[in-house]
């Protein structure tokens, strides 16, 4: 039953005989609109009871709980961006061999050669080694060939779509190696290497641990080399240096008083800039190699 305004009494006790609210927000709005004229305790009664309560409540109410709702979307994707920023993302081959575009094939020909008045010059009519790399359409080294005086040398890599996770090596068909290789972060992993005995030996026995350091560019930086077994304790150290890439700079640090041994390559770039030429040289000029370098893309 609706409470008429002519009704009220002109003394401030009316507001204790009105019907008990159910919604404390309601009492709240009652208590701010007390007043000793009975022109505004009608006008109060009649916009309570009717628009405001049927229309000006539920539309803040709505309003209220949309931006809640927004509030509470804006946190939940924040989040969600928040961990993809934190992801780790491991590099492809692509990315560790320094190779642009999407590479398919490059074939590595390598000669011996001479320094003959600051020019560089082919010694002889054959190729020193032929290195065939074969990649995925994702980027990932499936095999490596190379073909050397007398043998065959057969890589075959694995990897999960996610990270390169080792590789098995053949010698002639028949298997010497087999790497595990384990991620520590996106800019070191280390290589376990097991050597195969026999034939009938899949396992093999662990006899060398690389843990490999990469630069911002997962260029090289240093390969920390673990031997097992008869040569354990040498523990050499392979550390690379790039000048304005083009020059890259190896030196290879023995564990046992085995001279430094330092090879320089010089590399000349086509239009994806992959190298197609590289001077290989050492310190002492013992050796000498070009390597022309051939691609195809997908």
């Amino acid at each position: 039953m609706r409470l008429q305004a002519a009704q009220l009494p002109d003394d401030v006790d009316w507001m204790a005989r009105l019907p008990i609210e159910k919604n404390n927000f309601t009492t709240k709005v009652q208590k701010i609109f007390i007043s000793q004229n009975l022109f505004l305790k009608k006008t109060y009664t009649i916009f309570t009871k009717t628009f405001f309560m049927k229309k000006i409540l539920p539309l803040l109410f709505s309003v209220v709980i949309i931006s809640c709702n927004n509030t509470a979307e804006n946190t939940k994707t924040a989040e969600v961006r928040e961990t993809a920023s934190t992801t780790e993302t491991y590099p492809n081959d692509w990315q560790l061999m320094q190779l642009n575009n999407k590479v398919q094939t490059f074939i590595d020909t390598a000669y011996r050669a001479l320094i003959e008045n600051g020019q560089w010059r082919i010694t002889g009519p054959t190729w020193d080694g032929i290195t065939t790399y074969q990649f995925s359409e994702n980027g990932w080294l499936t095999e490596k060939t190379e073909n050397g005086y007398g043998n065959i040398t057969k890589t075959v890599y694995q990897n999960n779509n996610e990270k390169n996770s080792g590789y098995i090596l053949y010698k002639n068909n028949v298997l010497k190696n087999r790497v595990v290789r384990t991620w520590i972060n996106p800019k070191q992993y280390t290589d376990s290497i097991f050597t195969i005995d026999n034939k009938r030996d899949t396992t093999g026995l662990l006899t060398e641990i690389q843990t490999v350091s990469l630069d911002n560019s997962f260029r090289i930086n240093t390969i920390f080399h673990e031997p097992l077994g008869p040569h354990a304790g040498e523990r050499p150290i392979t550390m690379m240096e790039y000048r304005d890439m083009e020059t890259i700079i190896t030196k290879q640090l023995a564990g046992n008083p085995t001279p430094e041994m330092t090879n320089i390559n010089i590399q000349e770039y086509n239009q994806e800039r992959n190298p197609v030429l590289t001077k290989e040289t050492t310190a002492n000029g013992k050796i000498l190699r070009l390597h022309l370098l051939g691609y195809t893309y997908y």
